[in-house]
């Protein structure tokens, strides 16, 4: 069952917004169950009792906007998909910093709203699949295997490959950089340079020619993959 929460402070909006998404579900006979939150700060308590696959965010409200409250969620859930509402397109590039899906516009939702949800049903399979998936990784003849989900980038130093985390750890590699990459061979992750490659859950920005990772880590983007690298980001997270 997908577990999906709204969040908007127009409450009529709020309900047409539910009564479309909840007969999108009905109509592709996906098992679901949907709650609505008028407030960012309801939305947050509660996510101390409940856990929800999907969040649709108005990132206009008051107390808490919707960028803050996707960044809390992230937190709390980092692999649940995000679709943020808007009246202005201004926000939308801020959207890979928090790993949004897709941005709908309030005045043409409605249009959209099919090929989004489509596009969640196929990233929650996505997510499924990833959940088994691991790298073997054996130094000095200790063997241990990272989960795809937790690598943030792999970078080329010196004689081995260095494997970051998000918690924090570094493992040594003595394979070549490129066929680690064959290895894993998961569309999230895309080179950045001839000796690194980065996992896109986990890009907050690309600033100055340096892709920024979560974990405040930046890594050179070569000049001749920079366009694509941009391009790739884009489609990854539905711009």
């Amino acid at each position: 069952m997908i577990r999906i929460a709204l969040c908007d402070d127009d409450l009529s909006f709020l309900q047409r917004l539910h009564q479309a998404a909840a007969q999108w579900f009905v109509d592709h006979r996906i098992s679901f169950s949907c709650t609505d939150f008028s407030s960012a700060n309801h939305l947050l308590d509660s996510l101390q009792t409940i856990s929800f696959d999907l969040f649709f965010l108005d990132i206009e409200m008051p107390e808490v906007d919707g960028m803050q409250l996707a960044k809390q969620i992230r937190e709390t859930l980092p692999d649940s998909i995000i679709l943020f509402l808007t009246s202005h397109d201004e926000f939308a590039p801020d959207g890979y910093r928090v790993q949004a899906l897709r941005y709908l516009s309030k005045q043409t939702w409605k249009k959209y709203l099919d090929e989004a949800l489509t596009a969640v049903t196929i990233q929650l399979e996505k997510l499924e699949k990833q959940e088994s998936g691991s790298l073997a990784v054996s130094h000095y003849g200790n063997l241990q295997r990272i989960p795809y989900r937790d690598i943030l980038y792999i970078r080329h130093i010196s004689r081995y490959c260095q494997i970051v985390t998000k918690l924090g750890k570094t493992i040594q590699d003595e394979r070549g950089i490129k066929k680690i990459f064959e290895t894993i061979g998961d569309e999230r992750f895309i080179f950045i340079d001839r000796g690194a490659f980065i996992n896109l859950d986990y890009i907050q920005k690309i600033e100055n020619g340096e892709a920024v990772m979560v974990n405040g880590d930046s890594l050179p983007i070569s000049r001749r993959l920079l366009p694509q690298v941009k391009l790739t980001i884009n489609r990854y997270y539905g711009g």
